[in-house]
């Protein structure tokens, strides 16, 4: 048994027995954990306020055994401004939903990095909330060694496709495709060209970049929404929700 000491996400929050909560936090040193918050439904427990997802929090854990208890919580970031707009609460969600797959106890810095630079992306320009998801699910998949890289066609391996021909996305095996391989693959669709350029956009931006007012942003994204989708179910045999899903 040990007491650990470490910074991290709540993630999301549950009912548990009659007073507790069990949460599902997410930090860099360990990854994502369950831990059991003990009384935190009790009105007179002062961390009733802090339990409430997404928080950038300092906690206290005691763990035995793989069982983890909170037993301090201090708030660094409860996100106001993505708490305010039901837009943004629902991307939230959406975020989720894809660090479901994510296994237990596997300690990933970058992913912990990527994920903060998001949900402090959509607390500065909540508006854009959908920028930040997408390039979050397209890095994300990067950083699970899963990779779609749309300057390659994973076929014939031509090391660039040109911003004039036209490029296609597999259905069947998840992967980008020039127009001369397209052709004899079944199920492959044509992408228009502002989803490759935001796609190129969401694999080479880092968060600098990233941050404050674009004006390349898109309103229809169920074509990025049915790439992701066959992409993450293809590599975690599981389905996720889309933001057109949840009809923004």
């Amino acid at each position: 048994m040990s007491i650990i000491n470490v910074s991290g996400l709540v993630l999301k929050a549950s009912s548990y027995k009659e007073k507790d909560k069990s949460l599902t936090l997410y930090t860099p040193s360990i990854g994502k954990i369950q831990a059991l918050c003990k009384a935190a439904r009790d009105p007179m427990n002062h961390w009733s306020s802090s339990m409430d997802p997404p928080i950038l929090a300092w906690f206290s854990l005691f763990e035995r055994n793989h069982f983890f208890q909170l037993t301090e919580i201090r708030e660094m970031n409860v996100f106001p401004a993505l708490r305010e707009q039901y837009r943004s609460r629902l991307v939230y969600y959406a975020l989720c939903q894809a660090m479901a797959v994510v296994p237990f106890m596997e300690s990933a810095e970058d992913l912990f990095r990527l994920l903060l630079e998001t949900l402090l992306g959509m607390e500065q320009t909540p508006h854009q909330a959908e920028w930040f998801y997408y390039r979050f699910m397209v890095q994300f998949l990067t950083l699970q060694g899963y990779q779609r890289n749309i300057h390659t066609c994973v076929q014939c391996q031509r090391p660039a496709m040109s911003r004039q021909e036209p490029v296609f996305f597999s259905l069947g095996t998840g992967s980008f495709l020039c127009s001369s391989c397209a052709r004899d693959e079944q199920g492959a669709i044509l992408l228009s060209n502002e989803v490759i350029t935001l796609w190129k956009d969401f694999q080479d931006t880092g968060f600098k970049e990233m941050t404050g007012e674009r004006n390349d942003f898109f309103h229809n994204f169920q074509e990025l929404d049915r790439i992701i989708s066959v992409i993450v179910k293809q590599v975690f045999h599981r389905n996720v929700a889309s933001l057109s899903e949840l009809k923004l």
